[in-house]
């Protein structure tokens, strides 16, 4: 750094007359040398500094609602649900159509028995009847059953009269009746005898009943 130091210039006034006069030449300035300073000191780098704990800062305002978004994928089928209880019972329903026409009229029951006139060949009509009654006052040297019924039970009553000892040839489509109406027998005497008819023929039920 070089530090000069300048020329004076004096002025002054005399009696009114301005007169300049030189200064004295003043001392040349120094040569100043400027030493550099010295090499700073190298400082290591400082370590990191921590990490600050700042509290959390306030909620911030609600944004906009978005858009609604595209509809998903329909999802799989869900498994069956329990079967739901039963529902209530139903009115009743309207009642049947009407009553049907009156079906034929069956064939008549048989009656307890027929009381058959004597004769010497009988004929024994089993239309509406199950039993037949004779009363013998002479010999029956054949006789007759008709219209039997297939699993019908007929029965016969025959009454000796009080001359007794009467004969009775029974039906060839009845089988296996007593014959015990030979002479010696009491008078009034009654023989009582069934047969199961199997729409051919009959046979015995039992033994024949005999009543003195």
């Amino acid at each position: 750094m070089l530090l000069l130091v300048g020329l004076k210039l004096t002025t002054l006034t005399l009696a009114g007359t301005l007169i300049d006069s030189t200064g004295a030449t003043g001392t040349p300035g120094q040569n100043l040398t400027v030493n550099a300073g010295a090499t700073g000191t190298v400082w290591a780098a400082g370590s990191s500094g921590g990490t600050g704990s700042g509290g959390t800062g306030p909620t911030g305002a609600t944004g906009h609602t978005g858009s609604t978004g595209s509809k998903g994928a329909t999802g799989s089928t869900g498994a069956t649900g329990a079967t739901g209880s039963n529902g209530v019972t139903g009115a009743t329903g309207p009642s049947g159509g009407p009553t049907g026409p009156t079906g034929a009229t069956g064939a008549a029951g048989g009656a307890a028995q027929s009381t058959v006139s004597f004769s010497a060949t009988p004929i024994f009509n089993a239309t509406g009847y199950t039993g037949f009654q004779i009363t013998l006052t002479g010999n029956v040297t054949s006789s007759t059953f008709i219209n039997g019924v297939a699993g019908q039970t007929y029965t016969w009553k025959i009454i000796q009269n009080g001359t007794r000892g009467w004969t009775f040839a029974w039906p060839t489509n009845i089988l296996g009746g007593t014959e015990l109406f030979e002479a010696g027998l009491s008078a009034n005497e009654v023989i009582i005898q069934a047969f199961y008819f199997d729409g051919t023929n009959g046979y015995p039920v039992g033994v024949a009943t005999f009543i003195p």
